[in-house]
């Protein structure tokens, strides 16, 4: 899955060791099913409740790769294992010259390796 959020600001000349903080949530959608609809109060409370207690908070420090006087906005990919990386590129996903290139949709392993 992917999204679009903005806004994110970023110095106009790029500087040694400058890091962007990323927070995210992920839903374990696999642990309860769909929604009722919203006239089933109690049912829909419930819901949500398995909703909140199936969402896990993660955040990262990732490095901002080095860029030059053209940012074409700051792409943000999420990997597997809550890896994270960041891409000021002005080429787009799939192109040759993007620097990210990993497949959409990756799998989550079975287990992730220690950091």
């Amino acid at each position: 899955m992917g999204g679009t959020v903005c806004c994110v600001m970023i110095p106009e000349k790029w500087r040694p060791n400058l890091i962007a903080h990323i927070q995210w949530k992920k839903v374990d959608t696999t642990k309860f099913p769909p929604a009722p609809d919203f006239d089933q109060v109690e049912a829909y409370n419930r819901w949500e409740q398995q909703l909140r207690d199936n969402t896990s908070t993660h955040e990262a420090w990732v490095p901002i790769p080095q860029y030059d006087k053209e940012v074409c906005g700051v792409d943000v990919h999420f990997l597997p294992c809550d890896e994270v990386k960041i891409t000021t590129s002005c080429y787009s996903y799939g192109d040759p010259e993007y620097p990210i290139n990993e497949p959409h949709n990756m799998k989550e392993p079975a287990v992730c390796s220690k950091k």
